[in-house]
């Protein structure tokens, strides 16, 4: 198959994937023997995902899988276990890479495990698919800070204060005020010392 052909699949695929269009036979084997010792028929997969078809689709998912697996992850995080939820949603980002619910929840597990330029990633991948939505942006505020990294934290809690809207929980709206206060209180005792 020529690449960017079949529905662009080819295009998108190689792009995904950082190849090149002669990259494509050489990926190809690669990814059918990786799939072939889980059962799956990776060379029915990857044809499917050349011609344009979807991961979940490629798969032969139900279409309500993603839902199924986003709410295993949601219970894994909102009780602290981000090691369980963080493979369920790197798994969704796959299956469902264009939800931005999906990027948002392996970035909070990704900054709970410390995997600062992954989560970093996850937000920013986020934030692209909802322009209009702070939350992705607080939660990068939280990563700045976590490093260390004052200015950069400064410009995200801006964003998040840009995209408020009813739809922000408050006690986010809280915690992005104190994160705001403490990192003017920062940066006037660092004049003061100047």
């Amino acid at each position: 198959m020529e690449p960017g052909g079949g529905r662009g699949g080819t295009a998108a695929l190689l792009k995904a994937f950082g190849l090149s269009g002669s990259d494509v036979a050489g990926f190809g084997k690669a990814f059918t023997a990786i799939l072939e010792g889980s059962g799956l028929d990776g060379a029915r997969i990857l044809d499917r995902l050349l011609k344009g078809d979807t991961p979940l689709a490629a798969l032969g998912l139900p279409a309500q899988t993603p839902d199924v697996v986003y709410a295993q992850a949601h219970r894994w995080l909102s009780v602290g276990r981000t090691d369980r939820a963080e493979p369920l949603f790197r798994a969704l980002t796959i299956l469902a890479g264009t939800i931005p619910d999906h990027w948002l929840g392996l970035g909070i597990c990704l900054k709970s495990l410390d995997k600062t330029a992954e989560a970093e990633k996850a937000f920013s991948a986020a934030a692209r698919l909802s322009p209009g939505w702070a939350l992705p942006h607080f939660h990068a505020a939280e990563l700045y800070i976590q490093t260390g990294r004052a200015r950069d934290a400064e410009l995200a809690l801006r964003a998040f204060s840009e995209r408020i809207n009813a739809e922000t929980p408050q006690p986010i709206l809280m915690q992005a005020e104190r994160y705001m206060i403490a990192l003017q209180a920062r940066e006037n005792a660092s004049l003061s010392q100047g």
